[in-house]
C-alpha cells in the first residue's frame, strides 16, 4: 500500500513536471510557444470556439471599419459654400402670381434690408439640395455627344458672394454680365458667360487655363469663362465621386416661381437663426399667399443630406462595439474556465518554483496565441466579405492598411481580456499544492 502510494505521487510530480514551462534559467521563446501550442492542442474545442470568435469579430470590424470611413468621409466633402454664414429660405406660392418678376425684386430688396444679412441672392439649387438639374456642356456648337454633364446653377449677379464661393482663377459675374429670364419667356435665355468649378474646367479645358474659352451649354450661343471657382458640390452627389463637383454658374435673373428658386442668404453666424425668422416675415409682408418649403441653414442641410449614412456609421460603430464586447467576455470566461481546470496544477507550479509573472505569462501567450490563430483566418474571412460587397454594391476593394488596424485591435483586446483571470491564476499560493497533493 504504501509502495503504491509513493508511486503515484511520484507519477503526479513526473506529469506536471512535463507539463511546466522551463525554469527562467533554461527558458527560451521556441520552448515556451511549443508549450502554450501543445496545452490548446489539449483543449481543442474551446480554442476552436475562441478562434472562430475572434475570426468572425475580424472580418466584421476590418469590413465595419472601411464602410464607416467610407460614410464619414462622404459626410465631410466640401461644398464649396461658407456653410456657418448661409441660410436658405424657399416660398411656394399657393396661389398664380401676376407679377412673379416684380415680387422676386421685391423679395431680394427687402431680405438685403434686414439688420445682419451682407448679400442675398436667388438660385435655382443649393449643394446637397435634394435638387438637381444636369445640362450638357459641349465644346464645339455642332458637337453630338456632350463633353459632360453639369448642373446648371442659375442665380443673379451676386450669386457666388452669397454662397461664399472661394475663386482661384479669373473674376465674378457683374451686373453686365446678368441676362433676364422673364416670365412670359418660355425658352432659356443663353448666358453670355459662366463661372466652372476647378473639376469642370479641367474636363473641358484639360490642355490649360479655362479663363476666356468657349463653350456651349443648350443653344448654340457661345459662353465665355470669365472665372474657376474651387467647389461647389452638385444638388445630389451619389454614385462616381469624380462627377460631384460638376457645376456650372449662369447669371441669369429671373422669379423664384419659374425655376423653385431658394432664396441664400450670407450673415454672421451668431444671427443666422433671428434673420431666418425676419426673412420670413419680410417675404409673408409682400405677398401672403405663400407657404415655405424650407427654411434653414446649410449646416442643416448638409446634417438632412447625409442623416442616412452618419447614421449608417453610428449603427455599424454601435455593432462593433458590441461585437468586441462579447469576444472579450469571451476570452475571459475561456480563460477562466482553463484557470479552474488547472488550479491544481498552478498550485504545485508555484511550489516547485514558478513565480507569479510565470504564471501570467503561461496564460497571457496562449490567449495571445489563440488571438493570432484568430486574426489570420479572420483577415482571409474580411477580404472574402469585401470580394462580395463589392459584387453587391458599389465600393472599391478594402485597403490593405485596415488589416493591420483591426489586428491590433484585436490583440490588444485578447492580451487585455486575459489579464483577470491571468492575475487570478498568478495569485494562487503554494500551500494549495500541498492541500491538493
Amino acid at each position: 500500500m504504501v509502495g503504491k502510494s509513493g508511486a503515484a505521487r511520484h507519477s503526479t510530480q513526473v506529469t506536471v513536471a512535463a507539463t511546466a514551462p522551463p525554469s527562467n534559467q533554461e527558458a527560451s521563446p521556441a520552448m515556451s510557444f511549443h508549450h502554450a501550442l501543445s496545452l490548446l492542442r489539449r483543449r481543442k474545442a474551446s480554442s476552436a470556439i475562441i478562434i472562430l470568435e475572434i475570426a468572425i469579430s475580424c472580418a466584421i470590424l476590418c469590413n465595419a471599419a472601411y464602410i464607416i470611413g467610407l460614410r464619414l468621409e462622404r459626410a465631410s466633402i466640401p461644398s464649396g459654400v461658407a456653410e456657418r454664414e448661409v441660410v436658405r429660405i424657399q416660398p411656394v406660392d399657393l396661389k398664380e402670381m401676376e407679377n412673379p418678376d416684380q415680387i422676386t425684386r421685391a423679395d431680394i430688396a427687402a431680405l438685403r434690408a434686414i439688420p445682419g444679412v451682407r448679400s442675398a441672392s436667388l438660385t435655382s439649387f443649393v449643394p446637397f439640395g435634394q435638387a438637381d438639374d444636369a445640362v450638357p456642356l459641349r465644346r464645339t456648337p455642332d458637337q453630338q455627344a456632350p463633353t459632360l454633364q453639369a448642373t446648371a446653377f442659375i442665380g443673379d449677379t451676386g450669386i457666388a458672394e452669397t454662397l461664399g464661393l472661394r475663386l482661384i482663377a479669373g473674376r465674378l459675374f457683374d451686373e453686365s454680365d446678368t441676362v433676364d429670364w422673364p416670365q412670359h419667356q418660355e425658352t432659356k435665355p443663353s448666358p453670355g458667360v459662366a463661372l466652372l468649378t476647378r473639376s469642370v474646367a479641367e474636363q473641358m479645358f484639360p490642355e490649360g487655363d479655362a479663363v476666356g474659352r468657349i463653350f456651349y451649354i443648350w443653344s448654340s450661343d457661345p459662353v465665355r469663362v470669365v472665372g474657376v471657382v474651387e467647389h461647389l458640390k452638385r444638388g445630389y452627389v451619389e454614385g462616381n465621386p469624380a462627377l460631384y463637383e460638376n457645376s456650372v454658374l449662369l447669371p441669369i435673373r429671373t422669379s423664384y416661381s419659374r425655376i423653385f428658386g431658394n432664396y441664400v442668404l450670407r450673415a454672421d453666424p451668431g444671427l443666422r437663426t433671428e434673420i431666418l425668422d425676419s426673412a420670413a416675415r419680410a417675404l409673408m409682408s409682400i405677398n401672403g399667399n405663400r407657404a415655405f418649403f424650407s427654411i434653414d441653414t446649410f449646416e442643416d442641410i448638409r446634417d438632412e443630406y447625409f442623416r442616412k449614412d452618419l447614421a449608417m456609421a453610428w449603427l455599424l460603430t454601435s455593432i462593433c462595439s458590441a461585437l468586441l464586447a462579447m469576444t472579450a467576455f469571451g476570452i475571459v470566461g475561456i480563460v477562466s474556465f482553463w484557470v479552474q481546470q488547472r488550479f491544481r496544477e498552478i498550485g504545485i507550479l508555484r511550489s516547485l518554483g514558478a513565480a507569479r509573472t510565470d504564471i501570467m505569462k503561461m496564460f497571457l501567450l496562449e490567449s495571445f496565441l489563440l488571438t493570432t490563430i484568430g486574426i489570420a483566418v479572420g483577415m482571409l474571412l474580411a477580404y472574402a466579405i469585401n470580394i462580395r460587397l463589392m459584387d453587391y454594391y458599389e465600393i472599391a476593394r478594402m485597403p490593405i492598411h485596415i488589416l493591420p488596424l483591426g489586428a491590433t485591435i484585436l490583440w490588444l483586446l485578447g492580451v487585455t481580456a486575459a489579464l483577470y483571470p491571468a492575475t487570478r491564476a498568478a495569485m494562487i499560493p503554494p500551500a494549495t499544492a500541498t492541500r491538493l497533493a
